[in-house]
């Protein structure tokens, strides 16, 4: 329903010398439109959701669980300033590395084409975002 709507926001906007000469071409043409957008946005939620979960480990030092991850990373309280810089370039740094092995990963091909996987991808990551902020 949502390529059927799509397809007919192209034909309606765009001039139709620029489209595929059929509909069902141009259904197809916004299948792939709206899976790489949906994958693009999965990608970015992996990032922020990446980023979110590892600052938690970092922040959360008042229990006892944190405690033990903290002393298992070797962050002491008493960090300077320079030691939570550090922690924070090594926080954005493992989070891109996390979104780009997402984005080379060889089952990438099932993002693009017409499945329903780019959008579940992109749901999941948005929500465990979301509930990790």
């Amino acid at each position: 329903l949502v390529i059927r709507h799509l397809a007919n926001f192209l034909v309606w906007i765009i001039h139709p010398k620029f489209l595929p000469p059929t509909y069902e071409a141009t259904a197809a043409l916004a299948a792939i439109i709206l899976n790489i957008s949906a994958f693009t946005i999965a990608s970015i939620a992996l990032y922020d959701l990446t980023k979110y979960m590892l600052m938690g480990i970092y922040i959360l030092d008042e229990s006892a669980c944190s405690k033990k991850i903290s002393e298992r990373i070797s962050i002491s309280k008493d960090a300077s300033r320079d030691e939570a810089i550090d922690q924070q370039r090594s926080i954005t740094q493992l989070s891109k590395i996390t979104a780009q092995l997402f984005c080379i990963n060889p089952a990438g091909v099932f993002f693009t084409v017409s499945y329903s996987e780019s959008v579940f991808a992109m749901l999941t990551f948005s929500g465990h975002a979301i509930a990790a902020k």
